[in-house]
C-alpha cells in the first residue's frame, strides 16, 4: 500500500477509536499532562501506531 494511503488509513482509524475531542474542557486542563490526555481520550501517536521510534 502507498505510504500516503496508509497514512490515510491510519489516522481514520485513530479518529475512530479515539473519543470525542470537541466536549473536552480544554481550557480547564492546561495543567494536565500530555500523557494523561492521551490516556484519559484514547489518542495514541501515529509514530507509535505505525510503529516508528
Amino acid at each position: 500500500m502507498p505510504p500516503l494511503v496508509e497514512a490515510i488509513r491510519v489516522g481514520l482509524q485513530m479518529g475512530l477509536e479515539a473519543r470525542p475531542l470537541f466536549a473536552q474542557r480544554w481550557e480547564e486542563g492546561w495543567a494536565k499532562p500530555l500523557q494523561q490526555w492521551r490516556d484519559e481520550l484514547q489518542v495514541r501517536p501515529f509514530a507509535e501506531r505505525v510503529g516508528r521510534p
